[in-house]
C-alpha cells in the first residue's frame, strides 16, 4: 500500500483515484470543486482541505490539472508540504520543458519527479485501460510502475524528464494527422 496525495480529482482524476483505492492505496485527494471532492469520498479517498493537508505523509503527489500553469503552481506547492524523497508526478499534458523545469527545481529539494501522461482519455480512465507515458529517473519510474498499473492496460518507461510529455505530444500529433487524413479520404469519397 502506498500513500498518495491526489490533487484534481476532475474528468480524468476521479477514475484514477477509484482505481487507485480499488487497488489498495491509501489516497488523500484534494480538489477545489466540491462535487469532485463528494466522488472521491464516495470511491474512498479521505478528503482533504488543501493541497498541504493532502501532502502531510504521501510517499506520491499526483496531480492532474486542467491549465499548464496550475500544474507549475500545484506542483511548486505540493513541494512545500511533502515530505523529503516524496514523488511528485504530473499525469497531465503539459509541455516537456515544463516537466524538465520541474524536476530541475524540486529535484536538488530532496524529492523525486515524473511526468506521467495519459493515453485513452475519460472513457480509457474509466475503464483503466490507459496508456501511462512515464518520463524521469528509473527510481521515480519503479516507484510509479505500480500506481500506474491500477488505471493502465500499457505503462511505459520512456527515458528521462519530459520524455513522457514528448511521447504524449507526438501520440496527440498523429491522432489528429489521422483525423485529418479521415476527413479528406471522406470529402474525397
Amino acid at each position: 500500500m502506498t500513500r498518495v496525495a491526489f490533487a484534481g480529482v476532475g474528468t480524468m482524476g476521479r477514475h484514477l483515484v477509484r482505481h487507485l483505492v480499488a487497488g489498495g492505496h491509501a489516497v488523500r485527494a484534494y480538489d477545489p470543486v466540491p462535487a469532485a471532492m463528494e466522488h472521491a469520498a464516495a470511491v474512498g479517498a479521505h478528503p482533504a482541505t488543501s493541497i498541504a493537508d493532502a501532502c502531510a505523509d504521501a510517499e506520491v503527489f499526483l496531480l492532474s490539472m486542467p491549465t499548464v500553469t496550475l500544474v507549475g503552481e500545484v506542483a511548486r506547492e505540493a513541494a512545500d508540504a511533502l515530505p523529503a524523497g516524496a514523488l511528485i508526478a504530473d499525469v497531465s499534458t503539459s509541455p516537456p520543458a515544463l516537466a524538465q523545469a520541474l524536476a530541475a527545481e524540486l529535484e536538488p529539494r530532496g524529492l523525486l519527479v515524473a511526468d506521467c501522461p495519459l493515453s485513452g482519455g475519460p472513457v480509457g480512465a474509466e475503464a483503466g485501460s490507459l496508456t501511462s507515458m512515464i518520463g524521469g529517473a528509473d527510481e521515480a519510474y519503479a516507484r510509479l510502475q505500480p500506481l500506474a498499473d491500477t488505471w493502465s492496460a500499457f505503462v511505459v518507461h520512456t527515458g528521462g524528464h519530459g520524455t513522457g510529455q514528448a511521447a504524449k505530444l507526438c501520440n496527440n500529433m498523429l491522432a489528429g494527422l489521422h483525423m485529418a487524413g479521415l476527413c479528406l479520404s471522406l470529402a474525397a469519397a
